[in-house]
């Protein structure tokens, strides 16, 4: 990854939040209401779920993965495998929250699904294992948080607790996204300083 000057960083890191909220508050909205239906697995799998599933992960990972791909390239990075990755991992996530029993299906989008997301975008850019990790972290955690506060807020009504996921796991994953991203340009900014700075010593 080549250097990316630090105000030019700030500014990708600011428009990265802010697109990566819009972009899941938007498909939290369009691809889940007014035209979606509500959790019926009922206490077993649900396998004709499924074609819903691909129909909504494949939707709402284009809309962020391939927004995301573009705003990448603001630094340099051109990856078709980001987008790629983002919209197998969100088809992972809906298949678990559509074909999973009801009782189960929250708690393990909860606990894997930013993982899922964030694995598969640590392939995308074949990151080392300290950036790959914190990649993880920043996308995890704050995805976990987010479905649990919408969940919360939104009671028994699915539509508003799609609606509030994708805004709350939205701000939260971009703000904690786009900090990884300001840590891991500026390290690699560091890293290629040190290098001229030694060759031309």
């Amino acid at each position: 990854m080549s250097a990316v000057p630090i105000r030019r960083a700030s500014l990708f890191a600011a428009i990265w939040a802010f697109g990566t909220t819009a972009a899941f508050t938007v498909s939290g909205f369009a691809f889940h209401f007014p035209g979606a239906f509500p959790p019926n697995n009922g206490d077993s799998f649900n396998a004709d779920g499924f074609l819903g599933a691909l129909i909504n992960g494949i939707l709402t990972g284009a809309v962020i993965g391939v927004s995301q791909m573009f705003l990448l390239r603001m630094v340099g990075i051109r990856s078709w495998r980001w987008a790629a990755g983002t919209v197998v991992g969100l088809w992972l996530v809906h298949t678990i929250g559509d074909v999973f029993p009801d009782g189960t299906a929250l708690t393990l989008m909860a606990l894997v699904g930013g993982f899922l997301l964030g694995a598969l975008q640590w392939w995308a850019l074949d990151w080392p294992a300290g950036r790959g990790l914190l990649w993880l972290a920043a996308t995890a955690v704050p995805w976990s948080l987010g479905l649990w506060l919408s969940s919360l807020l939104a009671g028994t009504d699915w539509r508003m607790e799609h609606i509030l996921a994708g805004l709350i796991s939205g701000a939260l994953t971009g703000t904690t996204t786009a900090v990884a991203w300001l840590w891991i340009l500026n390290t690699s900014r560091s890293k290629e300083t040190g290098t001229n700075v030694a060759v031309s010593g």
